[in-house]
């Protein structure tokens, strides 16, 4: 950015593609140099000369994008997310209480703990970083955000994104196998919820293993990934009894699952455009997630 509306040194060389350093002062070279070196910026490193198309001119400063699409195309308006919508968005800002989304420059959206997965996140800092790409579904908005963008509120739960059926109680039936995710330990026996659905069964310890187990808590932990047999149903009750035996499991198929694959792992694209992962400033860094 450039004060009193004149373009510095380097947003210059930005807009022009101008790369020559032949006149620069030699200390300032090596105080990009240094900057280069301790800094880390992934695809846009300090001092890469880019092209870009100036979106918003300002008093002090240009507004611009690297984006291919404007490049090519133009500078477009970015059209506002409607409620029911799946939106890719970037990830901001995780905190304990969940994470804030950059969906595009007018559009920020912000995810409860409890709407980031359908599994157990040990961490979502960890599993969550500033950067990576989700794809989510608009529960709500927009509001006014302090930066003054219009804020969503997101789910990115698979349960809630993916237009697949889920599975339900009735589905169920003793025999079947299906993957799962460990949702809670108890001293006789480990709770799994299966993929796609609402329902979750007991695996009682003497079913989690075909030796014995002393403590549940010692072979699994809330969130491993997990597949089950179902041995035992009561409607009545709508009580559902598992097993994990291996033995149950040996003459299944490597690449046999009774789950859909995850679509975690499928390529997105941010308003039409080219998606590659570029770490985001971190504007909102310890800024609390709170609930309406």
């Amino acid at each position: 950015k450039g004060k009193g509306g004149k373009p510095e040194k380097n947003v210059d060389r930005l807009v022009s593609g101008d790369g020559d350093d032949s006149e620069a002062d030699p200390s300032d070279q090596q105080e990009d140099h240094d900057v280069r070196k301790e800094s880390n910026f992934g695809l846009f490193p300090h001092g890469k000369v880019v092209k870009c198309c100036i979106l918003k001119s300002g008093k002090d400063s240009f507004e611009v994008s690297c984006r291919k699409s404007r490049i090519n195309g133009g500078a477009t308006a970015d059209e506002p997310p409607s409620l029911g919508d799946k939106v890719p968005a970037y990830v901001d800002n995780t905190n304990s209480k969940g994470c804030f989304l950059r969906i595009s420059r007018h559009s920020e959206a912000r995810v409860m703990i409890k709407e980031l997965t359908d599994g157990f996140v040990p961490d979502p800092v960890v599993a969550f970083p500033p950067g990576r790409l989700v794809l989510g579904r608009i529960k709500g908005g927009p509001k006014a955000s302090g930066s003054g963008k219009e804020l969503f509120d997101v789910d990115l739960r698979e349960s809630s994104v993916s237009d697949k059926k889920r599975l339900t109680f009735d589905d169920i039936q003793v025999g079947d196998k299906y993957m799962g995710s460990v949702s809670r330990i108890e001293d006789y026996g480990a709770f799994v919820r299966i993929d796609r659905s609402d329902v979750a069964g007991l695996v009682h310890k003497s079913e989690c293993s075909e030796n014995y187990i002393a403590e549940v808590s010692s072979v699994y932990d809330p969130g491993d990934l997990v597949k089950v047999l179902v041995i035992r149903k009561d409607v009545e009750k709508k009580q559902l009894a598992f097993s994990m035996k291996a033995s149950h499991f040996a003459d299944d198929s490597t690449d046999e699952s009774e789950s859909e694959p995850d679509e975690s792992g499928d390529e997105m694209e941010v308003d039409g455009d080219d998606t590659e992962k570029v770490p985001v400033d971190g504007e909102k860094e310890g800024e609390e997630i709170e609930e309406d």
